[in-house]
């Protein structure tokens, strides 16, 4: 019995696409793991060890560097309430941002903070971060490469603290979520400052994008920082990994969500636009229950009420700090927002029920 034509040629093109397949792949992985190449390095000009000065190694990685150098739109200002929210602290001020808040519009993170000199593999470089995950159970030299891809940016990208020895320490030992990182910093008996109006002990939570993306999808999915915040791009011909470290939307959409998401640009990006817009109103509202309470506890001092409007604005400023405008985890970010509100109204309600009428 044999084969017709026809057969035969069906065959034919199903190995050729199998191959194509295979050689696609081929050519990705192959992409990604140029991104923390082992073995032999020969570089034009030698990099030292604890060398920061990042125009040295663009001497021997000059698309990289230039990418990394080429400036973005400035971010938008903060919001308005901040001011009155953060009375008493260095935050109200206002201040102007270049891009992402960096003087001459350049991303203070050196290649030294992720790159080990000699062989170019993945490292993180802050032993405070480090230090925490080992008190997760986390051993950083058994991390794989895709876990490190988090775990560079995480070592800035979290919020921290300062102990009494002005040591940075990251309050992640009782877990990531909103309410493991306020007990941990309440048992460090951590207060930033105190709130001129209402007298409340307050905390501050600097931009702790890590936590709130560790509980949304993306995470879930092992989707890491670097897949949607330095995609692929073509510098001069070459495919290289982006350096410029910025917001996904100034980049074309379909580069970095398209491996997991087949829609058009337009429709994926009017569902990130929608998704930030419903978390920023639900904020605004946040906002405004923090105010009313901060004033209406200017005159009536209430430790409860304090504790109450301290966990409200800390809730608020676990998604409102952390930059993605709620994309990296929406339910989360809603859910902390929800509870500010609540802890809020309930300390403005403790203070005015315990008023003399007027």
């Amino acid at each position: 019995m044999t084969l017709s034509n026809r057969a035969w040629f069906a065959l034919f093109l199903v190995a050729a696409l199998v191959a194509f397949g295979l050689g696609l792949l081929t050519m990705g992985l192959a992409g990604r793991q140029s991104e923390v190449p082992g073995g032999q390095r020969t570089f034009v000009t030698p990099i030292g060890d604890q060398e920061r000065d990042p125009a040295i190694w663009g001497i021997n990685f000059p698309l990289e560097y230039r990418n990394w150098r080429r400036p973005s739109p400035a971010l938008p200002t903060a919001s308005t309430a901040s001011a009155e929210l953060f009375s008493g602290y260095g935050f109200a001020r206002d201040f102007n941002r270049t891009r992402s808040g960096y003087p001459e519009g350049l991303h203070p993170a050196s290649c030294l903070d992720c790159h080990e000199p000699r062989s170019m593999k993945l490292r993180v470089g802050r032993k405070a971060f480090i230090d925490a995950l080992s008190r997760r159970g986390i051993e950083i030299a058994k991390a794989s490469d895709q876990d490190l891809r988090t775990y560079l940016c995480a070592q800035c990208h979290s919020t921290y603290a300062f102990g009494k020895d002005e040591a940075l320490d990251f309050p992640h030992e009782k877990g990531l979520k909103s309410e493991e990182v306020l007990k941990a910093l309440d048992a460090r008996q951590t207060a930033d400052w105190t709130h001129p109006g209402s007298g409340a002990p307050m905390l501050k939570l600097r931009g702790p994008s890590y936590e709130l993306w560790s509980q949304g999808i993306h995470a879930s999915r092992g989707v890491t920082c670097t897949d949607c915040h330095m995609p692929y791009v073509r510098e001069e011909g070459s495919r290289i990994a982006s350096h410029q470290l910025h917001r996904p939307l100034r980049n074309p959409l379909e580069a970095q969500c398209a491996p997991c998401h087949r829609w058009p640009e337009g429709e994926l990006k009017a569902r990130v636009q929608d998704i930030r817009a419903r978390h920023q109103e639900l904020e605004q509202r946040a906002e405004a229950a923090l105010v009313s309470a901060h004033r209406a506890m200017a005159h009536h001092p209430d430790p409860e009420a304090r504790r109450l409007l301290r966990q409200a604005q800390a809730h608020w400023d676990f998604v409102a700090s952390e930059g993605s405008g709620g994309f990296h985890a929406p339910q989360e970010a809603a859910r902390n927002l929800a509870l500010a509100i609540d802890l809020a109204r309930q300390a403005e309600l403790r203070v005015r029920s315990s008023s003399p009428a007027p």
